[in-house]
């Protein structure tokens, strides 16, 4: 070999810079991963929503600045909240399923997620304003139910201890405890299934997990790496309909059907490629219950304007 020292190939100092040339420099690349360029979103069919959705998405969109899909996502996941205790769907071969959505955006941050859901969800904020002073208004009589209840409880086993068949008669008489009023909460944004599924128990029957900031969910204990395959399964049950059930050395037995539970999470596109990416979520099949949205960013289109007249009267 002709010992040089121009540094061009096929001629080195020594053999020992012949073989590094050839292992740092002339090795073969490895395989690059392959990545398809994300094509343009396809207009939302928001003229498919109807005549009381389609004016709200208009006129968040024109209210907010947000993309029309993304207003348009949360008017639909707001109306899956507020319909799905009411029906179900017959699916063709027979099957009854409830009309619980799951959602998905994706959004860049600066995108305003948290003002169109803020706003699509003012009808579910009233409500739930209403159901909480309902309940505090039913609090004071059920307490005191349940004190004099307790009281002629403890009296009529003091009073008939010996005698099992008065104590029987003056108990079935007395009827069972009266329960509590309805915990006044419809949405939730970051559960565990073990906290949903007592939520379920002791409160609405038709609930929504909503996340403005979808990292909350996606990123909170019940998706941890121990939990999520769990919470994964009992949620898809839940969006099937199917009995909730729980048996616990604690807690006891919970076994709870008929009950529905939607879910809207709005995310950015890193924290959302977690999600979807997940081999536990894809195998297990949560993420294919989910409708997803991806719109064009629109930062750096939106000018302060007046609102139209018609999204004022709206």
């Amino acid at each position: 070999m002709n010992h040089s020292s121009n540094g061009t190939a096929g001629s080195f100092d020594t053999d020992e810079g012949a073989r590094a040339y050839a292992e740092n420099v002339l090795r073969p690349e490895g395989p690059l991963p392959l990545h398809r360029d994300v094509p343009p979103p396809e207009p939302f069919p928001v003229e498919a929503l109807g005549n009381i959705l389609e004016p709200a998405a208009r006129a968040i969109h024109d209210k907010i600045q947000a993309p029309l899909a993304m207003c348009a996502q949360s008017v639909l996941a707001a109306a899956a909240l507020a319909v799905q205790g009411h029906a179900n769907v017959r699916l063709p071969y027979g099957q009854s399923r409830p009309i619980s959505e799951f959602f998905l955006t994706i959004a860049f941050s600066g995108e305003r997620k948290s003002a169109v859901d803020a706003e699509a969800l003012t009808p579910i904020r009233q409500r739930e304003a209403e159901l909480r002073d309902l309940h505090r208004a039913e609090m004071p009589s059920y307490l005191n139910d349940k004190a004099a209840w307790d009281a002629v409880r403890t009296s009529i086993l003091k009073k008939c201890k010996d005698n099992r068949s008065a104590t029987k008669t003056a108990l079935d008489l007395l009827g069972p405890e009266q329960p509590p009023p309805l915990v006044p909460l419809l949405t939730c944004a970051e559960p565990t299934l073990e906290g949903l599924t007592k939520l379920l128990a002791i409160g609405q029957p038709s609930l929504g997990i909503f996340a403005s900031e979808g990292a909350q969910f996606i990123g909170g204990h019940g998706m941890s790496a121990e939990a999520k395959l769990r919470s994964a399964g009992g949620i898809s049950i839940l969006w099937d309909g199917g009995l909730v059930q729980r048996v616990r050395s604690g807690d006891g037995t919970t076994i709870l059907g008929n009950k529905r539970v939607s879910m809207h999470l709005m995310a950015q596109p890193d924290v959302a490629s977690q999600f979807l990416t997940d081999p536990v979520l894809q195998d297990q099949g949560l993420l294919s219950r989910f409708l997803i949205v991806s719109p064009s960013e629109t930062s750096g289109t939106r000018f302060v304007r007046d609102v139209h007249p018609a999204t004022e009267a709206s």
